[in-house]
């Protein structure tokens, strides 16, 4: 499956919408993820494949360092490397902005998110106890320094 990866528009803001309620317990409403779309301190981005989209991700600034806040693929389109190429998106942007590192959370138990992580060379620095809601769970902390 070949990939493209663009920056996300307002055109798709109802395909994000839709996976990041398939994806997540606690979705963030459509117009958040409308006016994050237009921020200049974020940087969304859209995974597509023969000109459908079938992933996203949103990295935010945070000061000197680049925060992938959200990333969601497909269920039909998973480990076909458009996570990969999405979180290679968010590195090279954060690169770009002069940032020396991305830092993210994960659920403890999403195997599949922290072996792509970590296949990337996201190294875990720590966890957060009981810092997701629905259902309760802690988060591990990664980065990925330049």
């Amino acid at each position: 499956m070949e990939i493209e990866i663009r920056r996300a528009e307002e055109k798709d803001l109802d395909f994000i919408v839709s996976l990041w309620q398939k994806c997540y317990s606690l979705p963030w409403s459509e117009a958040l993820i409308k006016k994050e779309i237009s921020l200049e301190d974020s940087a969304f981005f859209v995974a597509e494949s023969g000109g459908a989209p079938v992933g996203y991700a949103l990295m935010k600034d945070a000061v000197d360092a680049g925060e992938l806040c959200n990333i969601a693929v497909d269920a039909s389109s998973r480990r076909c490397g458009a996570g990969r190429a999405l979180v290679r998106a968010v590195a090279d942007e954060a690169k770009r902005r002069g940032y020396g590192a991305v830092y993210l959370e994960v659920r403890a138990s999403n195997a599949a998110a922290i072996s792509l992580y970590e296949d990337v060379g996201f190294v875990l620095v720590g966890n957060r106890k009981n810092y997701y809601r629905a259902p309760r769970e802690d988060a591990l902390l990664y980065n990925y320094y330049f």
